[in-house]
């Protein structure tokens, strides 16, 4: 009897927009059948309709998954397991954003932050590895951020969400390279993307932070408007899914290859810079 080879399975969080949706219809594309979760599957309709007008349909399932909700996650990891027999590959792109000073960021909005970038990402990589373990092979895929690389004003609470995957993950990869199981951080920088508009900033009118922080906010302004087309990260995530040994970091975007590289500068140096970048 002849077996037929069942096509790499990759689940991906976060798929009703922006990188997620790109990386569903790209990883389809290229054979994979892809699991799109994403919280309201309501929203789905146009991943759907971009799915059939590419052919791809077929190739792709959508599933109601909200990271936080821990019960859940495990019925859609075994469900996907039980249906498919395995899970190849891991996009964790679920995430949210929050912008505004330290000091006026409520603690609500930090822990909303970190039960959804960091807690999220861990809940799924603890449903998914057994099953990787067992089939001695697998690769988990994060997406970060230039914020996770270097903390703007502004950013706190969204860099330390960041920066919190970025060394979970490296410690996560040197953990399952015995499995044959690679861990990869995608670095985006701006992209055009949900998030963007999403996001939410706490300033309080009365801010002490006005003055010193607020054309700050103007550069990210401009920098959005210059943001990149999201099917690059995409194609990013396709090339990693593709490779036998990917990389742990892959820094994508505008200048972001700057940034990364800014870490080795003397602190003062990075700080002089931002500020000029701030209008101070």
């Amino acid at each position: 009897m002849i077996k037929i080879k069942k096509p790499p399975v990759a689940l991906i969080t976060g798929s009703s927009s922006g990188i997620g949706f790109y990386t569903a219809l790209t990883l389809a594309r290229a054979g994979f059948h892809v699991i799109a979760t994403m919280r309201e599957p309501d929203k789905g309709r146009a991943l759907t309709e971009e799915a059939k007008s590419l052919d791809v349909w077929e190739r792709i399932e959508i599933k109601a998954l909200d990271v936080r909700e821990e019960e859940r996650v495990h019925t859609v990891v075994e469900g996907v397991v039980k249906d498919h027999g395995q899970i190849d590959i891991l996009v964790n792109n679920a995430g949210c954003a929050v912008l505004g000073p330290v000091e006026e960021t409520p603690l609500t909005a930090w822990r909303e932050l970190f039960d959804t970038n960091l807690l999220g990402t861990v809940t799924m990589v603890q449903a998914v590895l057994p099953h990787m373990r067992q089939q001695q092979s697998g690769k988990i895929i994060h997406v970060s951020s230039g914020a996770g690389l270097i903390g703007f004003p502004l950013t706190g609470a969204y860099s330390a969400s960041k920066f919190a995957l970025e060394g979970y993950s490296e410690s996560l990869r040197l953990e399952l390279l015995p499995f044959n199981i690679y861990v990869s951080l995608v670095e985006p920088g701006y992209y055009r993307t949900a998030i963007v508009h999403k996001r939410v900033t706490h300033q309080r009118e009365d801010s002490s932070y006005r003055t010193e922080l607020y054309p700050y906010q103007g550069f990210m302004e401009r920098l959005e408007k210059k943001a990149g087309d999201p099917q690059e990260v995409a194609d990013t995530i396709r090339h990693i899914a593709r490779s036998r040994r990917p990389k742990l970091r892959y820094a994508r975007g505008r200048g972001i290859r700057t940034l990364a590289g800014l870490k080795r500068l003397p602190w003062g140096w990075i700080e002089a810079g931002i500020q000029k970048m701030a209008g101070k």
